[in-house]
């Protein structure tokens, strides 16, 4: 055995950084701790390793552990893993591991930079629930390994791997980030951030919000079509919830009420399995919320009472979760408890400021009550923050800066923000509506004729409640009226 392998060859200090660095502290953490830079921490550990003859940080957390193995028989590093641990197996909901964003610049003194990037996009990935995200500590034992991203996947237990890099030259920073599916090694989602450099933590906050906003919707959009696309009979219950969920996004795009009928179906049967499992009721309250507008009169109390049993029960089940602020607030909207329904909206913005779908559905909620500011601030910020969302999602976002710009008068960016809405959306009567409406008050009439024809091809039943004050759109009762004259005048032009 050579005395490269023995704890003894390491100085005071490098004994001290390993045993830090192997507890799960951060080259950061460990620099402020010892007043170093962080890449003189790198540099130790580096050195370490090589002194060790270990690979990885769970190789050096167990020569610590039981230095008496290591200095009586030498250990072949690339074994070490498989021979204390069992492979992970794949949790239930998805899973993801960010490795250490490389640091491409000359300068290797912005290595804390690229370090703190990483560690903040977990720390904001770890505050979706619908998330396994694997610890810091662990994601960056790979930070000198050379192995590829289905064996890193492997040993951790993932199913899917955001790696990246940091290039930084004077007051320029350049991220880049890819979203990679283990299965398949397939990038997924890659993008490129440019930034000017004026206060590095500005810079930094803002980065890391976009990839992990961006991030979350990637995930959702690649689980449905994984589950969509499986021959597999034998589905967990979080699977068959992924299922029930596409049948609603299939429902919502083409305005089915049937579609939307079988997603809470899917649902129901997924609440057999799992009577608490938060996405499934998700699903259901979402889809009642879609019908609530495709249902005639006589059915609407229905539609509400059965939406409001499913929010009764994501109440019990975890009312601090985001995704169930979002649905407590979107059908405490459809009940009429606008007050209720924003302060829902709001607690989940406290909640995760990064759930953009929150973020889409504070705006359109902000608009109908007149907050006409704060609904443009926060559908910008979404669509800022997750400009490749789902289309529904997008739809959204741009329906609600079409509501606040009519609430506010300025029918010719409504009806343009509404058109907008209807290239992601364009069978949703309700999108259409402001167009026409914005159309009539324009002075557009032969316009906004010939759009309320053609939405009467697909949307009577929502067209009829709302001219028959079954309905009402806007919480402020001016607004509304105004709103629905427009559909009248359109109506008279017809």
């Amino acid at each position: 055995m050579s005395d490269s392998l023995d704890i003894s060859s390491l100085s005071a200090r490098e004994r001290q950084i390993a045993q830090a660095y192997a507890n799960g502290a951060t080259y950061r953490e460990i620099a402020e701790n010892l007043h170093i830079a962080p890449t003189t921490v790198r540099t130790h550990v580096r050195t370490i390793y090589r002194k060790l003859g270990v690979s990885s940080k769970l190789e050096l957390y167990h020569q610590l552990e039981n230095p008496s193995e290591w200095t009586e028989r030498p250990v072949d590093p690339t074994t070490v893993h498989s021979a204390t641990a069992a492979r992970p197996s794949l949790p239930d909901i998805p899973s993801i591991a960010v490795l250490p964003f490389a640091n491409m610049s000359e300068d290797p003194e912005q290595s804390y930079f690229s370090d703190g990037i990483t560690e903040d996009i977990i720390t904001a990935l770890s505050r979706f629930s619908s998330l396994f995200v694997i610890a810091h500590s662990s994601s960056f034992a790979f930070v000198d390994r050379s192995l590829d991203v289905t064996q890193i996947a492997s040993e951790l237990g993932v199913r899917y791997l955001l790696k990246g890099s940091i290039r930084r030259a004077g007051d320029r920073v350049r991220v880049t980030a890819q979203l990679i599916d283990s299965r398949t090694g397939n990038h997924i989602w890659a993008e490129r951030y440019d930034r000017v450099v004026e206060d590095i933590f500005d810079v930094q906050e803002e980065l890391t919000r976009h990839v992990a906003t961006s991030l979350v919707p990637q995930i959702e959009m690649a689980e449905i079509a994984r589950v969509r696309d499986s021959e597999s009979r034998n589905f967990s219950a979080y699977d068959l919830a992924l299922k029930a969920k596409a049948i609603l996004f299939e429902g919502i795009k083409s305005i089915r009420a049937g579609r939307l009928e079988q997603a809470i179906e899917a649902a129901d049967e997924v609440l057999k399995i799992d009577p608490r499992n938060v996405q499934a009721l998700w699903t259901k309250g979402f889809a009642y919320h879609m019908l609530y507008t495709l249902r005639p009169p006589s059915e609407a109390d229905q539609v509400l009472a059965q939406a409001s049993e499913v929010i009764k029960r994501l109440s019990e089940i975890d009312s601090a979760n985001p995704y169930c602020c979002m649905i407590l607030g979107v059908i405490c909207w459809d009940r009429g408890e606008h007050e209720q329904a924003l302060s829902h909206m709001r607690r989940g913005y406290e909640l995760n400021p990064n759930f953009a779908w929150n973020l889409f559905s504070l705006a359109w909620a902000e608009a109908l009550a007149g907050l006409t500011e704060e609904a443009v601030k926060h559908a910008e910020l979404g669509l800022r923050l997750s400009p490749r969302d789902m289309d529904f999602w997008l739809g959204v976002a741009h329906h609600a800066l079409a509501l606040a710009y009519f609430a506010d008068g300025n029918y010719r960016e409504a009806k343009k923000l509404g058109q907008r809405a209807l290239e992601y959306m364009s069978e949703a009567p309700v999108c259409s509506s402001v167009v026409i409406s914005s159309c009539s008050h324009l002075g557009e009439l032969d316009e906004a004729a010939q759009r309320l024809r053609d939405v009467r091809t697909y949307g009577s039943v929502f067209l009829n409640i709302l001219l028959n004050g079954d309905y009402s759109l806007f919480a402020i009762p001016e607004k509304n009226a105004l709103f629905v004259n427009g559909i009248k005048m359109a109506v008279d032009q017809a």
